[in-house]
């Protein structure tokens, strides 16, 4: 979890001395815009507190970056544990008395490759997860926009450079990864459990790929496998491809800090 350490490091103790995203002149203050404003104005009004706009403020936005770095370390983590139960496959492997034909690829069951299918999974939650807290459709039926971090930036630079690098992630294998989750999530794993892996003749461990996926797909039958893909290549594409981002979003609101910053006085947790 190197990367997520690094991340927070920046975010709460960066070198202007205020925490990211700590600056009220970054949000949109509008309240209305938020769907949990509410909800939270009635907490506060049951706990005697006072539920003013101003009082939703730090509420509504205090963890918006945050929730945006803790995703990505969930990719981090389950992408270290589809590394480590590669290698753990690896080492059984070598302790086979088997010869492959050049042609040929053998497939493999251990329990450490279904759990290695089922955390592909896993990599594609977090991924989902990540790009929805940047931006997400929000409640229509209550009359909400579009909801998470870009959403409630303010006009300005900062916005329009968070929505330049977040359309370059969604635009490779991290934008796919969202169509590839809603089938994990309501039908089948992209690489089987049971006869997803296999070997090939120089030992090199193989997870067979669909070709890119662009939209909606309600079964796996409707994958296409012309393009040769290999999964371990894309989860690899898809961590890049996060940090990059993640790099450049944090870049980004280290440079918009406000020369005179309105910090954000916390107030006492309504929990």
């Amino acid at each position: 979890m190197r990367r997520l350490t690094e991340w927070m490091r920046r975010t709460k103790f960066p070198q202007s001395g205020v925490e990211l995203g700590a600056e009220l002149e970054l949000w949109n203050l509008d309240v209305s815009h938020y769907e949990t404003a509410e909800p939270l104005r009635e907490r506060l009004r049951a706990l005697g507190r006072s539920c003013e706009d101003r009082d939703l403020y730090h509420y509504l936005t205090r963890n918006q970056l945050t929730d945006v770095v803790i995703a990505a370390g969930g990719v981090e983590y389950s992408v270290e544990r589809v590394r480590g139960l590669a290698t753990n496959l690896l080492e059984q492997v070598s302790l086979w008395d088997v010869t492959i034909p050049a042609e040929h690829d053998v497939g493999i069951q251990t329990l450490d490759a279904v759990k290695l299918a089922l955390t592909v999974s896993e990599v594609l939650f977090w991924v989902r997860s990540l790009v929805d807290r940047v931006q997400r459709r929000g409640d229509r039926r209550r009359g909400f926009g579009e909801q998470g971090l870009l959403p409630a930036l303010a006009p300005g630079d900062l916005k329009s450079k968070v929505a330049q690098i977040f359309q370059t992630l969604c635009a490779g294998e991290v934008g796919e990864a969202r169509w590839l989750r809603n089938l994990t999530a309501h039908s089948s794993t992209i690489t089987q459990p049971f006869g997803g892996l296999s070997l090939s003749a120089d030992h090199r461990l193989l997870m067979p790929f669909p070709d890119r996926v662009n939209g909606h797909l309600a079964e796996p039958v409707l994958f296409t496998w012309e393009e040769g893909r290999d999964g371990f290549d894309f989860i690899e594409n898809v961590w890049t491809s996060v940090q990059i981002f993640v790099d450049a979003l944090l870049g980004e609101f280290e440079s918009g800090v406000p020369e005179r910053p309105h910090r954000q006085l916390a107030p006492e947790d309504p929990t």
